[in-house]
């Protein structure tokens, strides 16, 4: 029994290293096909007349993390409510997430809903999201790969965040099971309710330091929300990711839209 949010974090941390070791022992018997063409991209390989698929100088291995807000929110609403307010006792929590929340509906609005959440440059859930990205990268670091490979992590899914969350159960932010986890780096959907500028504030925070395969972030923002012109839509727009990327952020995916438009190319994608 995790008695303090110091041992439920270090249980966290021992698992983080026990799928570390797990994932790392699949790359054992990786094999890379020689690849000419991309190998003649490449100075170094034409320097070396080396395939791509040798050690050289581009020789890194990639992993990629999903759910990350998915996972900071959780640990955030344990340490406030289990540790820090004893809303639940740990039993309680451990009850509500095998039971799908069924017959606890209301602490999961609350799970869900209230607390500290990714996405609203608050420092008491993005720091745990730093830290669990610092820690997954040190455990696969931990053991050296195929080719003597560089380690390099991604915070990236595409659409793979949606595939995991169905074979992913309850989690405590709320999440019940089937569900998507967080896409990228992105809070999750309807969480980031303090603002466009707090969202992209505590996706900045996330270190390219353990994350040089990428830290992907799709923004959307109504036209409407970044003024009343074009040229006052583009000016403010250029100032919010001047902002963002002086913040030493890796990636923004933009998405300017609004309903209407989005409703109009279903109903004719013809136009």
């Amino acid at each position: 029994e995790c008695k303090t949010y110091e041992d439920f974090a270090a249980f966290v941390k021992q698992n983080i290293e026990a799928q570390a070791e797990a994932l790392m022992a699949e790359t054992k018997n990786v094999y890379k096909e020689p690849s000419p063409l991309v190998s003649l991209m490449c100075p170094d390989c034409l320097e070396k007349m080396r395939d791509i698929s040798k050690p050289g100088k581009y020789n890194n291995y990639g992993f990629h993390g999903d759910g990350l807000a998915t996972a900071a929110d959780s640990m955030a609403a344990v340490r406030k409510y289990v540790y820090d307010e004893k809303t639940f006792t740990p039993d309680k929590m451990l009850a509500m997430l095998h039971a799908n929340f069924k017959g606890y509906e209301r602490e999961q609005n609350m799970l869900r809903y209230e607390g500290p959440k990714f996405g609203n440059d608050d420092d008491r859930v993005d720091s745990i999201a730093c830290e669990q990205v610092e820690k997954f990268y040190q455990a696969l670091t931990q053991f050296p790969l195929y080719r003597g490979a560089i380690h390099t992590m991604s915070i990236l899914t595409i659409t793979s965040n949606v595939m995991y969350g169905k074979k992913t159960g309850n989690t405590p932010d709320g999440r019940r099971h089937g569900e998507p986890l967080a896409p990228g780096a992105n809070p999750m959907s309807g969480r980031d309710v303090s603002g466009a500028l707090a969202s992209l504030n505590s996706v900045a925070k996330l270190s390219y330091t353990y994350c040089r395969d990428g830290i992907s972030n799709t923004f959307s923002i109504t036209p409407g929300a970044l003024g009343k012109t074009e040229d006052e839509q583009i000016n403010n727009l250029v100032s919010i990711m001047g902002g963002y990327f002086a913040q030493n952020a890796h990636h923004l995916n933009v998405n300017v839209l609004n309903r209407e438009t989005l409703m109009a190319a279903y109903e004719h994608p013809e136009q």
